[in-house]
């Protein structure tokens, strides 16, 4: 449990102190060797991200919150995409602020500060508060300069169009100043460094030295695998229950005992049902935590209009209800995802079109899919077939691109072509027709409709039919937000077995070969019956996927077929194999492209409404006397049937 005799509630607006509810950063009295003076939770593409409190007028914490200060410099997060700018990161900004309010308001402490960039702050050691830096001869504070013309006029770049910030005094008496906001770097030409002349003591602590935008959000106390090690009961050490005690104190020291939930706390039949009420209650929790992080992931990616390309089980946390709740604390979870997309969007075809790409660097993980694969160019023989104005006067060809090797292409990958026509090399962009039944080493394409350009039109038109030889191409694989989806897959199967009966790794690799082994059945059969056949032919699928790995109990494989319906512990299998794009012919998505660009949330839809439907057909089990009425399995069999 953290000290709080260690740390001072530092109001993050100066001026705030006196206030009967105040928002306070956490700053330790002595720096961490590592995490400086204050208390990190995490850092985003565009945010760092501190531990704070809503405070009384007696500085005392009411609630945790996480304060997320905007960061487009080398200051504690990440650099940015160069194709990135101000504007951009702003806009972004806002659109995440304004979706977090939509989606859960009770967990955002709204304000100004999310539209509005507020003064540049840092954190005084001596007087143990936040200063917002004056100028020494204008006597007023620096701001954040967001006026492009002010700074053009001042031979600075514009802030709308890069990521350059830049200090100033509005208005200024004297010939005005310019600082770089950046304290890490070096100052820009036409700019100066903040030090003591322009009324910046070296002593204080950078916290908001670019005046970014800001964010306040309730602080979700779990990790989602340390609230799946509740549901499992098992014991936590208190090093990972440090937060949660501060948090929930009425809750989080019970959590420490062994055995918590097996002697009947925080679910709601243990008592009376005993061990195969606690299974199927378990099962039915998990199945709807799934359904809350699918949830949260499509939201996430309808309101950004991005995918996240890089989701991980780090990215999900869990917040229980307060101990005067009415239902078992088990029950009163509620998951968010508290990181905001970080892929880029790149235009093509005059911003007609996009594609997206992670932002920096992202290390391979259980969770992100294999398939992005690197460019694949050659050259090959290009046929035009037609050329034609589609709705909106935008240009499409349609051709064939022959002798090259076609069974690389998939349907979402971006052919790049170079046509060498009347002596120019036109550049087109065109997406496979991988339906169209060709000879070997030939695929058919589009090109995605751009702007008519009469000479483009004309010298294409000229060449339909006539073989362009040594035709430079190449294929960009594209990932959107099925690729997500993959993510959910991989999270909905961690989320299901207990790590302790079988590792993620070890389980992860069963599931990819199980679901390989369906797709080789005879796709005209239903999906649950191509899996019943790779079931009764490959027996240790049963053994490493079998409901003997929920948790929570010591059961036997016969135990717990016993207890938990093999048709709806499957069902939920069934649903994990959908989510993997291509693998099988009745998945949400063919590939990690394949989606509406302008509506990416829409290859969640068909899970979304499989695990509700799986969810209301567990909790039917739950709130029945399954165990003494083993009818019902028959009645789920015939129900499946059809």
């Amino acid at each position: 449990m953290l000290d709080l005799s260690l740390f001072t509630f530092a109001p993050v607006f100066p001026g705030s102190e006196e206030h009967p509810a105040t928002l306070c950063v956490l700053a330790r009295n002595k720096p961490d060797p590592v995490a400086g003076w204050f208390v990190p939770v995490r850092h985003t593409m565009d945010a760092s991200v501190y531990l704070g409190a809503l405070c009384d007028g007696q500085s005392r914490p009411r609630h945790w919150i996480e304060i997320w200060v905007q960061s487009v410099g080398a200051h504690g997060g990440r650099r940015p995409d160069p194709q990135m700018n101000n504007a951009s990161l702003d806009q972004r900004w806002k659109m995440w602020a304004a979706a977090l309010q939509e989606e859960s308001a009770e967990s955002l402490h709204a304000g100004p500060w999310q539209e509005i960039h507020p003064r540049p702050t840092y954190f005084s050691i001596d007087l143990r508060k936040m200063i917002h830096p004056t100028d020494l001869k204008e006597g007023r504070h620096w701001e954040l300069c967001t006026d492009d013309f002010v700074l053009r006029k001042a031979g600075l770049p514009a802030f709308s169009g890069t990521t350059g910030r830049f200090l100033h005094v509005p208005s200024a008496v004297a010939d005005p100043v310019f600082l770089t906001a950046d304290t890490t770097v070096p100052p820009a030409p036409r700019t100066r460094t903040p030090d003591k002349e322009f009324g910046f003591d070296p002593a204080w602590i950078p916290f908001n030295p670019e005046g970014g935008l800001m964010l306040f959000r309730a602080l979700e106390p779990y990790s989602l695998r340390q609230f799946k090690a509740i549901l499992e009961g098992h014991h936590l050490e208190a090093a990972n229950l440090e937060s949660d005690t501060l948090i929930l104190p009425e809750i989080a020291p019970t959590l420490r005992v062994k055995g918590y939930l097996q002697n009947g706390h925080g679910l709601m039949f243990s008592g009376r049902r005993g061990k195969a009420g606690r299974c199927l209650e378990l099962f039915l929790l998990k199945t709807l935590l799934f359904g809350e992080v699918v949830e949260q992931v499509a939201f996430g990616v309808k309101s950004s209009g991005a995918p996240y390309l890089n989701l991980h089980a780090n990215d999900f946390r869990v917040t229980l209800g307060a101990g005067g709740s009415r239902l078992p604390v088990c029950w009163s979870f509620r998951t968010a995802l508290v990181r905001s997309a970080e892929s880029l969007a790149i235009e093509i075809t005059g911003g007609r079109n996009r594609m997206f790409q992670p932002v920096g660097p992202v290390l391979g993980s259980e969770y992100r899919p294999k398939q992005f694969s690197a460019p694949h160019a050659g050259q090959g023989t290009v046929r035009i077939r037609d050329v034609r104005v589609d709705p909106g006067d935008l240009l499409v060809v349609e051709g064939t691109l022959a002798d090259i090797e076609a069974s690389r292409a998939r349907r979402s990958d971006l052919l790049q072509l170079a046509l060498p026509v009347r002596g120019q090399r036109w550049i087109l962009h065109a997406r496979v027709l991988s339906d169209q039944q060709l000879a070997s080493g030939e695929l058919r394409f589009e090109t995605l409709g751009q702007p008519v350009r009469a000479e483009l039109r004309d010298a294409l038109t000229a060449v339909r039919g006539a073989p362009l030889e040594a035709v430079a191409f190449q294929f960009q694989p594209v990932a959107s937000s099925p690729c997500d989806l993959y993510s959910c897959a991989i999270l909905g199967l961690e989320i299901l077995l207990d790590p302790t009966r079988v590792r993620l790794p070890l389980a992860v690799d069963e599931f990819l070969s199980f679901a390989r082994q369906v797709a080789l059945e005879d796709p005209t059969l239903p999906l649950p019956t191509r899996r019943a056949k790779v079931l009764g032919a490959e027996p240790r699928f049963q053994t490493s996927l079998g409901p003997q790995n929920l948790g929570g109990q010591d059961l036997t494989p016969e135990d717990a077929q016993a207890v938990i319906p093999a048709e709806l512990w499957w069902l939920y299998f069934d649903s994990l194999l959908r989510m993997l794009p291509g693998e099988l012919p009745d998945a949400w998505a063919r590939d990690l492209g394949d989606v509406n660009p302008a509506a990416l949330d829409t290859c969640f839809h068909g899970s979304r409404e499989e695990l509700s439907d799986l969810a209301e057909r567990i909790r039917g089990v739950v709130f029945s006397d399954w165990p003494q009425n083993r009818e019902v399995l028959e009645i789920l069999r015939l129900l499946d049937q059809n």
